[in-house]
């Protein structure tokens, strides 16, 4: 192989990787003072592990040896604190031309959080080609953490340090003191390749700043059971293996299409060179590199003369194995009539079934060939016709490797083991491609599911043939070369194919083609065929391109965190051709669900993609399809009691409900979901609370008045004050109804536990009578009132709400007082004496400041209403906040980068304001603003929620203080970047709404606040009618 390859084909190594590749090595005394020291490469070979470095880097500078394994100390700074201790020094020679050291350790990966293969990410390598994208990892006097230093070959033993270190000689020599023993890395073909070791810097005499290196000494392999040092890059290519009929097959193909691109280029006829290419093509299906393929058609595209029948076969064949096809590069007026070519056909039949539902009758499938049908059964896949899917894959019997792809297909549906017979009767024949043998091989283990696995990789491997996941990997790499992570629940995305390099967007559809071209899927039940991360890499390219077959690779994974993500690039992006895409989908999605014939991994998926797909869509378009497929299912099909909160389908219902506007529909849901109320009545009820919302026009409804009786008659009052409150809520309740209630309350035995102040806030709003009113407070004085979490042996959480919320109507007496005192005082005893700033978590401190700011809200109302002394309680517990919160004022704290400290300030704030005149904090209060408008606050969410509270408590003083402040807020989140936050799009501008809401009528001509108050904007995303303080 050629360097020009070779160099073109590497890269410089993430430094993340490197940080759990290289070492830090200190050689310490009796007093842990450092006396030597250097860095190191750890890797593992049979599951042991060792560290390579330079001999001098644990020399004992009082003898020719080393230091006692006991006095060097190895560790990964960056990973984690802990130390790796040194088993056993297997090799130490300190001759000036070898310099080298082999160190065998102890080194539990499960204590450190690293995803790195020690075994097979990293390959020795005793000769290299490699000029460039090389660096090394030190530890240096200057960079102790660890730092790369990215490095240029200057000759075969020196390389030179490529960064703007601007110190020579001497000052150089002590800057990078300390990288001694660190590898010479560079990343190729998915392998870290390690060139050689640091063996020492350029003397004080030479002028470059330099570092000399020394490969690794070939007999180390005999250390190992299985070498580890590759003689030369090409072996290390095929991943150590001898030179096999496979590996040759492969370096022909490559080698040929660099003689393609040759010919291309010199105007010569490639006629022979492409008919060895399809030849070759047979035997080598699945193509990893394909730089020449990339060559050619750029070359060919910027061509001023008519193409010839080679150049149109070239194009073709170079797309073929890019997964590409020529309508993506648009008009094409010098290539002339490529269907000339005949892979063109099945060519644009496969983008025709990306396409979904767009025709061509140039291109028509041939329904008696095996092709045709794999075609025909993967456009009803992707159209989410799961019946006809079934129907078709039944039709089919196919020979050969088709065989084997129907086999994933029908186990898509159910297991089915006669099927598998196809798949051994494939691997069993030699003469097939080993490559798709390979792709055999893991089809039948993902579809058997027996363990240990059934086949065996290993005959693959010895003869280097590259595994699936090998390959995914290689083309994953090439998309998004910055690692742009996905955020998780709330992200946004105008996304154009083809992003901002020149291979993501064609190299997504690669991947893409891999899998549908190998018969494979992105995940079956537990296994991930291809890793989740690549996944959404190539999401991000292909769903605005071809969303159906991109949404159905999707699904396959059935997570929720996952498929909710890509639910919301999809109902978040504001594109056209979303808008006309989202009610297509979203109803073909929830007809499947009513199918007899589903894949039985895809519920879960399509119940969480569809959630995050309703707030899009207008209602109108989809609850038919919503109340057939998931509403009417739950209630006539499922058991209720079965069903929790956590479960899909669930939260699908609970997304729907929300969205629902038309008081009809609400009616009817209300209706259905009263009859399920026996099964399991805490369910029910927050469905129909916190999701259906309840207002004054709904309650007046005949039917539903009829369901309220029901509930009040029938369920215990333990179970369905949840439902009774939220009519309480909108004085929708009659006298004869609050009677009722009051009187259930008083006789019905309280089965929820004294802890559960949720509900005893609830019946405190219903009680009318002093004997309810009596026994909520005497359920509340046998228990923990203020119960902190805190015991001898562990912690838990405090419970978020306490009776400072409790009706007006409840009133404590003195002696009451005394025993809520008692109960505050010895939670305040446990909070001082096992908890302080500097021995707690920030998590735990922040729920004892919501419990002191309980308490202080508790005594701050108790002083108003009556003459118990509080003084000195009210003291303490405000000492405790100051402690607590770490923060002098609450300027400081909410100026703060860290998002709990912010959240804490916002309750204490919101405590203050409770007890306190608002003009005291208008500072805060413009510094909440402020910073929400700059997009700079460390918890915008909650700030944003926290600016829509004040506007809906003190709308009149707002305005007058923060008018214009509030209208550059709104104005600044008009169109704003959704990726770049990281929260729940849907709540954010909910609250948004309902801000610009309450600007009217004084700024009501304002373009922000008519955007945010707008039919599109309200309705899409709830409006601000379901928003009111909890």
């Amino acid at each position: 192989m050629n360097r020009k390859k070779l160099i073109d084909s590497s890269y410089c190594p993430d430094p993340k990787i490197l940080e759990a590749l290289s070492v830090k090595i200190e050689c310490v005394n009796e007093v842990e003072e450092v006396l030597n020291n250097g860095t190191g490469t750890l890797f593992s070979s049979g599951g042991s592990y060792y560290v390579i470095t330079a001999a001098h880097c644990i020399q004992d500078s009082n003898t020719p040896s080393h230091y006692n394994k006991a006095n060097i100390k190895i560790s990964l700074p960056r990973i984690c604190n802990a130390i790796i201790e040194v088993n056993e020094v297997l090799d130490f020679n300190l001759e000036d031309t070898i310099d080298f050291a082999l160190l065998s350790v102890k080194f539990n990966i499960d204590s450190f959080p690293v995803d790195f293969d020690y075994e097979n990410g990293i390959q020795f390598i005793s000769e290299d080609e490699f000029g460039i994208n090389t660096c090394l990892y030190g530890y240096t006097s200057s960079e102790p953490s660890g730092r790369m230093f990215r490095t240029r070959k200057v000759s075969s033993d020196t390389y030179a340090i490529d960064e703007s270190i601007t110190a020579t000689g001497v000052e150089f020599s002590h800057v990078m003191k300390g990288s001694s023993g660190s590898g010479i890395f560079v990343e190729y073909e998915d392998r870290i390749c390690c060139l050689g070791y640091v063996k020492s810097r350029m003397t004080e005499r030479d002028k470059l700043d330099d570092i000399k290196i020394r490969r690794i000494p070939c007999e180390i392999n005999e250390k190992f059971s299985y070498p580890i040092l590759l003689p030369s890059i090409l072996e290390n290519r095929i991943q150590s293996r001898s030179i096999t009929t496979q590996s040759i097959v492969e370096i022909n193909y490559i080698n040929k299409w660099g003689d393609l691109s040759k010919a291309i280029s010199g105007n010569e006829d490639a006629t022979e060179i492409l008919n060895e290419i399809d030849k070759l093509r047979k035997q080598y299906p699945y193509v990893k590199s394909v730089l020449y393929q990339e060559r050619i058609i750029n070359a060919l595209l910027r061509m001023e003369n008519q193409w010839s029948a080679c150049e149109q076969r070239a194009f073709i064949y170079a797309l073929q194995d890019r997964g590409l096809w020529p309508t993506l590069f648009g008009e094409l007026p010098k290539a002339g009539d490529l269907n000339d070519v005949p892979e063109l056909k099945y060519m644009m039949l496969r983008a025709l079934t990306f396409a979904c539902g767009t025709t061509d009758e140039k291109y028509t499938i041939e329904r008696n060939t095996d092709e045709g049908m794999y075609e025909l059964i993967l456009r009803e896949a992707y159209r989410f016709e799961f019946d006809k899917m079934y129907e078709l894959i039944n039709a089919w019997n196919p020979s050969g490797v088709w065989a084997v792809k129907k086999a994933l297909l029908v186990n898509l549906f159910g297991k089915d083991e006669d099927i598998l017979s196809s798949v051994k009767v494939f691997l069993e024949n030699k003469d097939n491609s080993a490559s798709e043998r390979f792709v055999a091989s893991l089809i039948y283990n993902v579809t058997s599911q027996q363990f240990p696995q059934p086949c065996k990789y290993t005959e693959f491997w010895e003869n280097g043939i590259e595994a699936p996941s090998d390959i995914i990997s290689y083309i994953a790499d090439r998309i998004d070369k910055t690692k742009i992570q996905p955020k998780i629940f709330g992200t946004h995305s105008i996304q154009i194919f083809g992003s901002i390099d020149s291979t993501s967007f064609p190299e997504s559809i690669r991947l893409l083609q891999y899998v549908v071209n190998s018969g494979l899927t992105t995940k079956f039940g537990i296994y991930s065929i291809v890793n989740i991360e690549y996944w959404m890499k190539a999401f991000r390219h292909l769903v605005h391109f071809i969303p159906y077959p991109t949404v159905y690779y999707t699904l396959q994974y059935a997570e929720e965190k996952t498929v909710r993500w890509a639910g919301q690039m999809i109902a978040y992006s504001d594109d056209d051709f979303f808008a006309k895409v989202r009610p297509d989908l979203l109803n073909a999605l929830l007809r499947s669900l009513r199918m007899e014939h589903v894949p039985r991994y895809l519920y879960m998926g399509i119940y969480y993609l569809t959630q995050e797909l309703y707030m899009s869509v207008d209602e109108d378009l989809w609850y038919d399809e919503f109340k057939q497929s998931v509403l009417d299912y739950f209630v006539l099909k499922i058991d209720a009691k079965n069903v929790s909160m956590s479960d899909a389908i669930y939260k699908n219902l609970f997304s729907a409900i929300q969205c629902i506007k038309n008081i009809e529909r609400k009616k009817e849901i209300f209706i259905k979901l009263t009859t399920k109320m026996s099964q399991n009545t805490y369910l029910i009820s927050r469905l129909l609370c916190d999701a259906l919302w309840v207002d004054t026009e709904f309650a007046a409804i005949a039917e539903v008045e009829k369901c309220l009786w029901t509930i009040i008659n029938e369920v215990p009052i333990s179970q369905s004050y949840n439902v009774l409150c939220e009519f309480n809520r909108v004085n929708s309740l009659t006298e004869k109804q609050k009677e009722v209630i009051d009187k259930k309350i008083a006789t019905e035995l309280f089965s929820f536990s004294k802890s559960d102040y949720p509900a005893l806030i609830d019946l405190s709003h219903l009680a009318l009578s002093h004997e309810s009113v009596s026994k909520i407070k005497q359920f509340v004085l046998d228990g923990d009132i203020w119960n902190c979490g805190i015991t001898d042996s562990y912690y838990t959480d405090p419970s978020p709400f306490h009776i400072e919320i409790f009706d007006d109507k409840v009133v404590w007496t003195e002696d009451e007082w005394q025993q809520i005192r008692l109960n505050m005082e010895q939670n305040l005893i446990l909070i001082e004496k096992k908890r302080t700033v500097g021995e707690s978590s920030y998590f735990y401190n922040c729920m004892y400041l919501d419990l002191l700011s309980d308490m202080k809200l508790f005594m701050v109302r108790l002083q108003q209403i009556s003459e118990f002394c509080v003084d000195d309680m009210l003291h303490r517990v405000n000492a405790n906040i100051e402690k607590l919160s770490g923060f002098g004022n609450l300027m400081e704290a909410l100026s703060s980068d860290d998002y709990n400290k912010v959240n804490v300030a916002l309750n204490l704030l919101d405590v203050y304001l409770k007890t306190d005149d608002f003009n005291k904090h208008k500072a805060e209060i413009n510094l909440i603003i402020s910073k929400v408008s700059l997009k700079q606050s460390a918890n915008i969410d909650n700030c944003i929620d926290f600016i829509a509270f004040l506007m809906q408590h003190y709308s009149t003083e707002m305005k007058t203080n923060f008018g214009d402040l509030l209208l550059c807020l709104l104005k600044n989140y008009v169109g704003y970047d959704f990726e770049e936050m990281n929260f729940r799009v849907p709540i954010v501008n909910h609250k948004l709404s309902l801000i610009a809401h309450y600007m009217k009528p004084e700024f009501k001509d304002f373009v922000q606040v008519g955007y945010w108050t707008s039919d599109r904007v309200v309705n899409r995303f709830g409006g601000f009618e379901t928003l009111y303080e909890s």
